[in-house]
Parts: structure tokens; C-alpha cells; sequence
């Protein structure tokens, strides 16, 4: 009888372990991400008019709603892009009525997220090469 309770509990454990590794939804998820922050980098290299540089970013936004993500790690990078891309916009729009200072002092806040959140989408594709 104790031998059939540890393997009821070793076939429990093993069934969460399995059924909890979403490592391949996070590796799909993020492939997802990766892709669109792609074209966005290559959009954004190609297209340095003002009047272009908007509607791409609002495109882009678009892009990232519509991804069906489902890891809540991969859906954060998301929601950071797509908010630090829309106070991109509103800075970018409001620019011309603000002082010089104030949006110097915006713009680097703006890189600073930016940067962080580069860093996060780095650390976590070194969790899944580490996972592998």
C-alpha cells in the first residue's frame, strides 16, 4: 500500500511538473514578440520623417494587440512596449508646446524604460536557453 501511494504521488508530482512547464508557450510567445519588435527596428531604420514615424508606431501598437499571448511574462513585455510606445506618441505630439528641457528630461525617462525593458526580453530568452 505505501508503495502505491508514493507512486500515486510520483505520477502527481510528475503530471504538474509537466503540465506547468510552459516553456514552449513562452518560446512561442516571445517568438511572437521578437517578430514584430523586428519589423518595428527595421520600419523605424528605413523611415526617419516625422510623418511616417507616428502612423508606424500606431501600426505597430495594432500589431501588438492583436498577438494571442499566452504566458503573463510574455503579455508584461507587451504591455510595456505598447505603453512605452504610446507615451512615445503623446511626447512626440505634445513636444512642440513644452519646453526644450522638459522634453530632454521625457525623451531620456523614455529611453531609460525602453532600455530596461530590453534588458527584461534579454533576460528572459536567457531563461529559456538555460531551460533547454
Amino acid at each position: 500500500m505505501k508503495h502505491l501511494i508514493k507512486l500515486c504521488f510520483v505520477a502527481l508530482a510528475a503530471f504538474f511538473i509537466t503540465a506547468c512547464d510552459n516553456s514552449g508557450d513562452v518560446k512561442s510567445d516571445l517568438t511572437q514578440l521578437q517578430a514584430i519588435d523586428s519589423n518595428f527596428e527595421t520600419a523605424m531604420l528605413n523611415n526617419t520623417e516625422a510623418e511616417k514615424v507616428l502612423p508606424l508606431m500606431q501600426e505597430i501598437i495594432e500589431k501588438y494587440s492583436e498577438l494571442k499571448l499566452k504566458t503573463p511574462e510574455v503579455k508584461k513585455l507587451r504591455d510595456d512596449s505598447m505603453s512605452i510606445l504610446k507615451d512615445t506618441m503623446t511626447l512626440a505630439l505634445a513636444a512642440r508646446d513644452m519646453p526644450k528641457e522638459e522634453v530632454i528630461k521625457q525623451g531620456q525617462a523614455l529611453v531609460d524604460r525602453g532600455q530596461a525593458l530590453k534588458t527584461k526580453k534579454v533576460e528572459l530568452e536567457k531563461k529559456l536557453l538555460q531551460a533547454k
